[in-house]
């Protein structure tokens, strides 16, 4: 994952809007997406009857990106990332496989030297780094996506208008579980590429 510093350049205009053994790691594998919750829990950054969400979390800790202002550019970048997500009942769509993709991006990853970088650019710190995230979904799904789910999938920074494309994949799974709501198998994957950096001056 780390990238090399490169030139670019990112305007808002030119962008499309877009235990088992024990229960801490129960939790870490519902967290990861793995294991499903009890009926409720649909995406990071949603409303969960069960276990709250990393936007929950954050929210309660005063933290969370914000969209940026119309004009924001992205000078330089800093950190590129992908991930992943799958939901294997993808009924009803693209967005828990987008939050998982959202969060397999940054659940391993730190930027321990970003507010130095922030400051020495003039600016107050994490919370003025610019994030650029673009998705990809099956293309029957591409215009379903909550772009205020992925913005609430970060804790800090400004959030570029979220970029969401045809790709990503779908499957038969091979079963149909209706208490889970299925009305038949089809699982969805969704792909995610994260761009930090700062912005323009």
């Amino acid at each position: 994952g780390f990238s090399l510093r490169v030139r670019t350049k990112m305007s808002l205009a030119s962008q499309p809007f877009l235990r088992w053994s024990s229960s801490s790691s129960r939790d870490f594998l519902v967290r990861r997406g793995w294991i499903p919750l009890a009926s409720g829990v649909r995406f990071f950054g949603a409303t969960s009857s069960g276990g709250g969400s990393a936007g929950e979390d954050w929210k309660a800790a005063g933290l969370g990106a914000r969209w940026a202002e119309p004009t924001t550019t992205m000078s330089d970048i800093v950190f590129v990332q992908t991930g992943f997500g799958c939901d294997q009942h993808g009924t009803s769509g693209a967005n828990k496989a987008v939050a998982r993709a959202c969060r397999d991006a940054i659940m391993f990853n730190a930027l321990p030297y970003m507010e130095n970088i922030m400051r020495d650019n003039g600016l107050a710190g994490r919370e003025d780094m610019l994030i650029n995230v673009r998705v990809g979904v099956p293309s029957d799904l591409v215009n379903s996506v909550d772009v205020e789910a992925v913005r609430s999938s970060f804790p800090y920074g400004q959030m570029l208008p979220v970029e969401v494309v045809s790709g990503g994949l779908d499957f038969a799974s091979g079963r149909v579980v209706t208490a889970l709501g299925d009305t038949h198998d089809r699982a969805v994957v969704a792909c995610v590429a994260v761009t930090v950096g700062i912005p323009a001056k």
